[in-house]
């Protein structure tokens, strides 16, 4: 038998429900990103003021968009941004 197939046939189905929840979440950012791309800094200010306190399913674009601006922002706006968590979380 070849060994490729072999290979293929003992991967377990963890390993495969693994595999298909990162390439959800993959395509989850790629999907949020992409309805964003373009928006005028009003339209991005309406897509986050609507998502905060709404429906829990806004939870994971907003999550999205916090680490694309974490990811390009310095450090500096890293240090206020978790200084203005932590006060409103403590």
């Amino acid at each position: 038998m070849n060994d490729t197939k072999e290979e293929h046939i003992n991967v377990s189905n963890e390993t495969i429900r693994e595999v298909r929840k990162v390439i959800m979440n993959i395509n989850l950012r790629q999907a949020i990103v992409q309805r964003v791309q373009g928006k005028s800094d009003e339209e991005l200010a309406e897509i986050i003021e609507d998502s905060v306190d709404g429906d829990e399913r806004a939870l994971p674009g907003l999550g999205v968009l916090f680490e694309v601006i974490w990811k390009n922002t310095q450090e500096n706006l890293h240090a206020e941004m978790i200084s203005t968590l932590k006060s409103h979380v403590n």
